[in-house]
């Protein structure tokens, strides 16, 4: 999952947590396939077009990655990416993400007609600390109802396939 890029490109800690973690898990498993989603924010590249540099400078072949670059938030990240995954032959798709942000994913992409499973947690600090952690666990609290409400109406517009 894409996350905040600076103007000049530079990946926020996030992105190169979210990073590492899915070099991690592509690493123990045959022939991965990497998605990376996230828009062009704040001035700024878009976010897969980061990750998507971050990925091949790691040894990821560019055959290997299928880049979202469409997305502004989470929701959008989830409905574009379901519609790149329904056309690939995936065994199973692992979000990487950060340990607050994981159930609403999960629960999108569900919602979305993808299942998931949930990459294990790389252990770092939080670099802002504790109350930096709290204000993204509270902001995920808001966003997982609003989210399922909007997708849930998206299924009913017939713009999202359950399955």
């Amino acid at each position: 999952m894409g996350a905040a890029v600076a103007k000049d490109g530079t990946p926020s800690a996030a992105v190169l947590r979210r990073t590492r973690m899915a070099l991690r898990v592509g690493a123990q498993l045959e022939h991965p396939l990497y998605v990376p989603t996230g828009g062009a924010l704040h001035g700024g590249p878009p976010e897969a077009h980061v990750i998507r540099g971050l990925l091949r400078d790691a040894g990821v072949r560019p055959s290997r990655i299928i880049v979202e670059e469409r997305a502004e938030d989470t929701l959008q990240s989830v409905m574009y990416c379901a519609q790149i995954i329904r056309g690939l032959d995936a065994a199973a798709v692992i979000v990487c993400t950060d340990r607050y942000h994981v159930a609403r994913c999960r629960s999108l992409f569900r919602l979305a007609g993808i299942p998931t499973v949930a990459a294990p947690f790389l252990r770092a600090p939080a670099p802002a600390g504790m109350q930096r952690w709290l204000v993204s666990c509270v902001r995920e609290a808001v966003a997982l109802p609003f989210d399922v409400m909007l997708l849930l109406a998206a299924r009913v517009r017939g713009r999202v396939s359950p399955s």
